[in-house]
């Protein structure tokens, strides 16, 4: 079970009483990296990053529209890791030669810390792996040689991220798996971090890959022929599963968690709040307004909870596919800037509920909801990168509860490091509203100081900047300085116009 945030309304004046109600988690289990030390994630800020300056450099925020934010600092929630964030790309991107190789893409990637790339999606259960030439596969996907795994963990060496692989288990054949996985071992070496079996298995007779009947005792049966022959030709490999999607994949991943976490070092799903196909009118329907509803956040919220109820703490549980639309993205949806106010909004609603990472889907060689793309030496760092960017400041070290008084489309969430520096961010998903928000945390700080995430408009798809600078085509990124924050008898107040986020970092 996750955090509850309990919204009540309340007297906005600085210093006044506040009636809140903080309902808890009794029985979390603290989230945890499997690559990082234990208190990676905590620090102080950003690397480069001055401290933020003195309390009350500033003037009193006049917005009407106000939020009180109250953290519950004696009640700090599931750890962070540093590799929290993670890119997941198709089956095809393994054999991405130039992209891959390329000196420029992996700045990109190390602006962002500590992470996890995932090779797998749909074209997972479509590629063939021959070991020197990449002949037709017959199967409709890539066919992988070893020379594209030499590729991957340069790249994943570059980063420092390390790799989730994906082998196919529709073609059931486990001994090729098996080879593949001995190769993929000798190219990785310890930047394999696991291997996956399949990808959304629980969708296989929907897609017409399996029959009718065939479900979950079928599934496991499967996926045991592979793991049995893989672990024998490489001891020591490590698993993730299932790797599903939608209300069976759920359904399926205690089970399979309970039965196999002998095998496996994550338990792993996937989540995508709206998808192409769905029906105008529903809120699964893919438009900025669905996606910046607080509906969709609180139905991932339940579908996290759930999620991390089934596995019962037996495993860390990380959300290897995820994104804004589900199949493929959407232009004027996933490719503008209420992408990145709902990214960071996800991104907290998951690390709340006790995920220990998320994997964004897309490719580097484009299409509509990638975080960088591009070739050749140039980049476009695109709304979704922006909000990784800002998650790999803000989130660093515990989750924090927060109260708020009603705001129908604000939303604030905090957390808190080992040195007790509080980071604050404010989510104005209002299109038109300017908003201030007033922390009141119960205690004075030394400093305080404000980053920003902006764009021009919500359907913008450029000119969007987090800490005053934008990332060039050469991944080179400048923050600015923070800026003060006015403060008066305990509580700190910002500013946050309309489709903006705001982060407020108080230091003890």
């Amino acid at each position: 079970m996750g955090w509850f945030r309990v919204v009540t309304s309340g007297g906005v004046s600085a210093g006044a009483g506040l009636a809140v109600t903080l309902v808890l988690c009794t029985a979390c289990v603290r989230g945890k990296s499997l690559v990082d030390p234990p208190d990676a994630a905590s620090g102080t800020g950003a690397e480069g990053y001055h401290p933020p300056p003195p309390v009350g450099g500033t003037t009193a925020p006049t917005e009407i529209d106000t939020v009180v934010a109250v953290p519950a600092l004696t009640a700090p929630g599931f750890t962070i890791p540093a590799n929290f964030l993670g890119l997941s790309f198709e089956a095809w991107d393994v054999t991405d030669q130039a992209r891959l190789t390329d000196p420029v893409l992996p700045r990109f990637i190390t602006n962002l810390g500590a992470g996890i790339l995932r090779y797998g999606g749909s074209t997972a259960d479509q590629q063939c792996w021959n070991p020197t030439v990449r002949t037709t596969c017959p199967f409709g996907g890539p066919t992988i040689t070893n020379a594209d795994l030499a590729n991957i963990f340069a790249f994943s060496r570059a980063t420092g991220w390390p790799v989730i692989y994906t082998v196919n288990l529709v073609n059931l054949m486990p001994d090729t798996a098996a080879a593949e996985v001995h190769a993929i071992k000798a190219a990785g070496g310890g930047a394999l971090l696991a291997v996956e079996i399949g990808n959304e298995p629980d969708q296989y007779v929907a897609q017409g890959l399996r029959s009718g009947g065939w479900g979950y005792t079928q599934f496991q049966n499967e996926w045991e022929s592979y793991a049995g022959p893989i672990a024998t030709r490489t001891p020591g490999v490590q698993f993730d599963g299932l790797d599903g999607c939608c209300a069976t994949g759920a359904g399926w991943l205690g089970g399979f968690v309970g039965a196999e976490d002998a095998r496996l070092v994550l338990a792993t799903h996937h989540i995508y709040p709206t998808f192409n196909g769905a029906a105008s009118g529903t809120p699964y329907y893919p438009s900025i307004a669905n996606l910046l509803d607080p509906f969709t956040a609180d139905r991932v919220t339940s579908d996290v909870q759930q999620l991390y109820q089934a596995v019962a703490g037996r495993l860390p549980l990380r959300i290897t596919e995820s994104n804004s639309v589900g199949g493929s993205g959407l232009a004027g949806v996933s490719d503008v800037y209420a992408s990145s106010l709902w990214a960071v909004d996800h991104m907290y609603t998951l690390a709340e509920n006790g995920a220990v990472g998320v994997n964004f889907h897309g490719s580097f060689g484009g299409g509509n909801y990638e975080a960088v793309s591009g070739g050749s030496g140039s980049y476009t760092a695109h709304p979704l990168y922006y909000a990784m960017l800002l998650f790999h400041t803000a989130a660093q070290g515990q989750t924090v509860p927060v109260a708020v008084t009603a705001r129908r489309n604000v939303a604030v969430h905090a957390t808190v490091g080992t040195d007790g520096t509080l980071r604050v961010t404010a989510i104005n998903n209002e299109p038109m509203t300017n908003v201030q928000v007033r922390i009141a945390p119960g205690r004075s700080y030394r400093s305080a100081g404000t980053l920003r995430l902006t764009g021009p408009s919500l359907s913008a798809t450029s000119g969007i900047t987090f800490a005053g600078s934008a990332v060039s085509a050469n991944g080179a990124w400048t923050p600015g300085a923070y800026a003060p924050v006015y403060s008066a008898q305990g509580v700190y107040a910002v500013s946050v116009p309309a489709a903006s986020v705001a982060v407020v970092t108080l230091t003890p």
